[in-house]
C-alpha cells in the first residue's frame, strides 16, 4: 500500500486578497460570481446573501463563506444609527496538488458565527497593511477597498 502524504504537501494557495467595503446604499445589492472562495466579516449594519439553494442574513460579527464559482446575489443593510455598512473581507483559492479547487472538496456553511470570525477580520487587516493599504485612500495591489455611496 502506498503511504498517504499529509494533505499540507499537496495544498497550494494560487490567489489571495484582502479588502473592506463602505457602504451607504441601504439595501444595495451587488452580483457576482468569483473564481475563488470568499469570507466576509460584518462590521457594521448587515449582509444578505442569496446562493444556489440557500439564504441568509449576517449581523455584526458574523460573515458568509461561499465557495468558488457560486452566482451570489449580495445585498448591504445599513446599521440604523450610523446609516453605513462596513465589513472586511478575504478572497482565496487554495488547489490540491495544482489541480482541483479544495473548498470545491468541502461542505462550506453559508454564515459563521461571531467567534472565528474575529480572526478572519484580523486577518483581512494585517494583509491591506502588510500591501500598503490601511484604509479607504490608498489601494494597492492585493488589497482592497470598495466605498459603494
Amino acid at each position: 500500500m502506498l503511504p498517504i502524504p499529509p494533505l499540507a504537501e499537496g495544498l497550494r494557495l494560487e490567489f489571495l486578497i484582502a479588502g473592506a467595503v463602505h457602504s451607504m446604499n441601504d439595501g444595495g445589492v451587488h452580483e457576482k460570481t468569483v473564481p475563488h472562495t470568499i469570507i466576509a466579516v460584518v462590521t457594521e449594519g448587515a449582509y444578505e446573501v442569496r446562493c444556489p439553494g440557500r439564504r441568509a442574513r449576517m449581523a455584526v460579527g458574523e460573515a458568509f463563506l461561499t465557495g468558488a464559482n457560486l452566482p451570489l446575489h449580495i445585498t448591504h443593510w445599513n446599521d440604523p444609527k450610523s446609516g453605513s455598512m462596513r465589513s472586511e473581507w478575504i478572497h482565496f483559492h487554495f488547489t490540491l496538488y495544482g489541480t482541483i479547487d479544495f473548498t470545491s472538496l468541502l461542505d462550506l456553511p453559508l454564515v459563521l458565527p461571531p467567534g472565528p470570525c474575529k480572526g478572519f477580520a484580523q486577518i483581512s487587516r494585517e494583509l491591506r497593511e502588510g500591501q500598503g493599504a490601511p484604509g479607504p485612500a490608498s489601494p494597492r495591489p492585493g488589497a482592497a477597498v470598495t466605498a459603494i455611496p
